[in-house]
């Protein structure tokens, strides 16, 4: 994952600085793809990089002066793959078992820490996990247990992650959710005219 600590430390405490930029959409790959957050979550556009396809979502109100919140706060990131990336429509059941498999928990795992998956779920054209990542989170106000989605977006692999904090971590049902609403939001944000 193209997450560095570093940014996503500045991002977590910028509820003291409202004056970090945000907004709610950011064009990534050049305006090929278009991210947009649920509502309450606004871009960091410190903390993205849309010419390698990622974008780091949080609430606006943490980072922008809009004084929006999500329901479910957390912390949203979307990877997106390069054109012919796409790889879930019509294999959501090969792809599901391979990331059940312990093949797959060694590809979800980010530091190689075990990876267990503790439910899953299919749609047409969406694989939906939640796991629980036994390694060192990436900053320590980051909960253990992560939503993580893959889904194709036209011809492009996108996968989208929520954590919820430490503080507040997110419900199954509220994780759900948000991860629903985020899906939903990128899938319209991308719908091709017509």
């Amino acid at each position: 994952m193209r997450v560095r600590a570093a940014l996503l430390l500045g991002l977590l405490s910028a509820c003291a600085d409202l004056s970090l930029p945000g907004t709610r959409s950011l064009a990534l790959y050049g305006g090929a793809v278009t991210v947009q957050g649920p509502q309450g979550y606004c871009v960091d556009r410190s903390a993205s990089d849309p010419a390698a396809g990622f974008a780091v979502l949080g609430g606006c109100a943490l980072m922008t002066t809009l004084q929006l919140m999500p329901a479910a706060p957390g912390l949203i990131t979307v990877q997106v793959g390069g054109p012919g990336s796409a790889a879930v429509t019509g294999a959501e059941a090969d792809l599901l078992a391979l990331l059940r498999s312990a093949d797959g928990a060694g590809l979800l795992s980010r530091t190689g820490a075990p990876v267990t998956v503790q439910d899953s779920e299919t749609a047409p054209g969406i694989v939906l996990l939640v796991l629980d990542d036994d390694g060192p989170p990436l900053t320590p106000d980051l909960d253990r247990r992560e939503w993580r989605a893959f889904m194709d977006l036209g011809d492009r692999l996108a996968t989208l992650t929520l954590r919820g904090f430490a503080r507040a971590p997110l419900s199954r049902a509220d994780g759900l959710s948000a991860m629903s609403d985020a899906i939903r939001t990128l899938r319209a944000a991308n719908r091709p005219p017509g």
